[in-house]
């Protein structure tokens, strides 16, 4: 992952550069403390001792000067303030690499999260992951974390969402990112009803103004029933609509099962833990919101004569590992808006791309004219084109 270093706040980046002045000050007296010893030891050496110790102090203070103007007056909050009454703490700076991407959106890049102590960034003074995930998608994106401890979708639904709503309305929050349902399991509520509860939030939000909702799946916990989360996860699947709905982040609970060190006390993560949560939800922002625009899509032929054996093939730029047939009438091909039997077509993969083939045998059920091709992938991101159908 290659990120840049997420920095203190406005009051922390003023009293660093005080630090550095101070540091500054105190090595360049030094060097000409130095100096003026060993003009009173060795007098006859002079000229050649002034020399190096003003290349001494050139040196440090060319460094101190460096350090100074690299401190950047950012402010990088770590969360909002909740409305479970919950403290707002301050992130501390994680060192992420050098480079930071610019992700180019035709969204506002302000964007909202919802969920519980796993997005608020519990509970061991650790960067949270979405103050991460936004530091690695530019410069101008920024967090409005709602994170709210111990919450479940019933929470949300009936007293947390309306304030989070009046806070995204303010700041034009276009993308929310939600994670919600291991309070929910660990209370024992039907995985129906979460559902349901994660519905009804969407639609408020959608009716307030978000456009795009990424529902990140839930990691593995060793304090949760693992059966019913893997059981929830699956249920995640019946949300992406193939138009405002996707399913974010799917490889969290897979991870984190397999690196439970990166878990602070079995639920909640380490900073290593929310660096690579953060990692999993932004490279599943960028394939939903970034990569659909810019994914190359070809159609063999526009138009089909009926009553021939030819075929209608259709490649996209996208793996195959998205595309499952009839994953609960949310995932498969559609023409004309309708899902269509799988009999009716095939689906190649070669690494990154999937090839869909229509099959002679259903294009010669179509009637003459012109007709809508549809690839919907299972995290609701999908593919359109258009063909003809004549007659001879």
């Amino acid at each position: 992952m290659s990120m840049a270093n997420l920095r203190y706040n406005d009051d922390m980046n003023k009293s660093t550069t005080r630090a550095y002045r101070r540091q500054y000050s105190a090595e360049l007296r030094a060097s000409m403390a130095k100096c003026s010893n060993s003009y009173r030891s060795r007098g006859r050496k002079f000229g050649l001792t002034v020399s190096v110790c003003l290349g001494i102090a050139i040196i440090v203070g060319a460094i101190g000067l460096m350090c100074w103007n690299n401190i950047e007056p950012e402010a990088i909050a770590k969360s909002s303030s909740t409305t479970d009454g919950s403290a707002t703490s301050q992130s501390k700076p994680v060192e992420f690499g050098a480079t930071k991407s610019h992700t180019i959106i035709p969204y506002s890049t302000t964007i909202g999260f919802i969920g519980d102590s796993l997005t608020f960034g519990c509970c061991n003074d650790s960067t949270p992951a979405p103050t991460i995930e936004v530091a690695s998608l530019g410069d101008n994106y920024r967090a409005i974390n709602r994170g709210a401890n111990g919450s479940t979708t019933s929470d949300w639904r009936n007293k947390l969402l309306d304030s989070a709503i009046d806070e995204f309305v303010a700041n034009d929050v276009e993308i929310v990112q939600i994670m919600l349902g291991t309070n929910d399991i660990a209370q024992g509520i039907p995985i129906d009803e979460i559902i349901d509860n994660l519905r009804n939030i969407i639609d408020r939000l959608r009716d307030n103004g978000a456009k795009i909702f990424i529902i990140n799946k839930i990691p593995y916990s060793l304090h949760r029933d693992d059966l019913t989360v893997r059981q929830y996860n699956v249920a995640l699947d019946e949300l992406p609509n193939g138009s405002d709905i996707f399913v974010g982040d799917d490889q969290s609970y897979q991870y984190f099962r397999e690196h439970q060190d990166q878990l602070y006390d079995g639920l909640h993560m380490n900073q290593d833990g929310y660096i690579k949560l953060a990692e999993l939800w932004s490279d599943a922002f960028r394939r939903i919101v970034v990569e659909p625009s810019q994914t190359a899509t070809s159609l063999s032929n526009n138009a089909y004569h009926l009553d021939s054996d030819d075929a209608i093939k259709y490649q996209i730029d996208k793996s195959s590992r998205w595309f499952v047939a009839g994953l609960n009438g949310q995932s498969g091909v559609l023409i004309d808006d309708q899902f269509i039997s799988p009999e009716g077509y095939s689906v190649i993969s070669a690494g990154d791309k999937t090839l869909i083939e229509l099959r002679s045998n259903y294009l010669n059920t179509l009637s003459v004219g012109e007709h809508s091709l549809a690839v919907r992938f299972a995290d609701g991101v999908s593919f359109a084109e258009s063909f003809v159908v004549v007659k001879e």
